[in-house]
This record gives C-alpha cells, structure tokens and sequence, in this order.
C-alpha cells in the first residue's frame, strides 16, 4: 500500500460467553454517530433522560405454565409422568 493512505479505524471487541467476535468500522462511521448522539442528548444531559429507578428495579417475575400436555397444575399430577413448569 505505498503511497494511499489507509483510513482509520475502530475496532470493537465483542465477546458473549461462546466466542469472539472482532469488528472493524470506519473511524469517521464512529465519529459520525457520536456527533449525531450529541445532537439528540447533549453533555451533561444524559441523567435528564435516564429513568435509573427503572433500571435498577429488579425484573419482573416471570410466570411458570405447566408442560404437562394434560393441562396439568403444574404439579406432579400422579399420571405416569411427571409434570414440571416451564416459563411463559
């Protein structure tokens, strides 16, 4: 590559429990981005439009259905297999 000049970039590591993944992006692409977010939520505004108590709020709980294809509670219904709940 003599002579051109190679444009700069970012790279992004992501790494979720089963792999790697390692992204390149254009750094005006990020630049870009950044500025355009800055127009939508100014420096310093970010606390404005962030509920924290929402985010912090432990999930909901999720409601349990039994697997049973006898409609079943849910419960171990005494048939000859076993019923076990399974989320919605």
């Amino acid at each position: 590559m003599h002579g051109r000049a190679r444009p700069r970039c970012c790279y992004i590591v992501l790494k979720p429990p089963d792999g790697m993944a390692l992204l390149e992006v254009p750094a005006q692409d990020i630049e870009r981005f950044l500025q355009e977010t800055e127009t939508l939520v100014p420096r310093g505004s970010e606390s404005e439009r962030i509920d924290s108590d929402v985010l912090l709020r432990p999930p909901p709980r999720r409601r349990l259905r039994s697997s049973c294809p006898e409609s079943c509670s849910g419960r171990d219904c005494g048939r000859t297999h076993r019923c076990r709940p399974r989320p919605f």
